[in-house]
């Protein structure tokens, strides 16, 4: 009789020790897939509409309906100026950006998002530098 005994609380024990090991993987899964979906960056985009003030003074590049992944971290333009042309400014949903430089890194934006950035160009002629004045002489 006490080796059936025995037998039972083996058994016992046995059935607890599984549903605790079996609990702990579950828990383990859990917290694991969690973490992983939690550190993916967010899939989809965001939308870039680039473009010139006026076309003929300059191009940019990339050019037109862009759309920008949420795991990228942002996009670079240039702008390029054609002719006798320059590059003055950058305008970012029809403001003014600070960025005076003729190459711009645009950072991400939210998802879905739509944006517009435009290279202002001004057509002009180039700067002449005066050459010195020859002070005639009295003589």
């Amino acid at each position: 009789m006490g080796e059936s005994k025995n037998r039972k609380k083996t058994k016992t024990v046995f059935a607890i020790a599984s549903l605790i090991v079996l609990v702990i993987s579950l828990l383990s899964v859990v917290f694991f897939v969690n973490q992983t979906a939690s550190e993916l960056p967010e899939s989809g985009y965001w939308v870039l509409d680039i473009s010139t003030q006026f076309s003929g003074l300059g191009y940019v590049q990339p050019n037109g309906t862009i759309q920008v992944p949420m795991d990228q971290s942002g996009i670079t333009v240039n702008a390029t100026a054609t002719g006798i042309s320059g590059f003055m400014h950058w305008r970012f949903d029809g403001e003014i950006v600070e960025n005076q430089s003729s190459t711009i890194f645009v950072p991400i934006h939210e998802l879905n998002s739509h944006h517009t950035l435009e290279a202002v160009f001004v057509a002009g002629t180039p700067a002449i530098t005066p050459s010195p004045t020859i002070a005639a002489s009295s003589e």
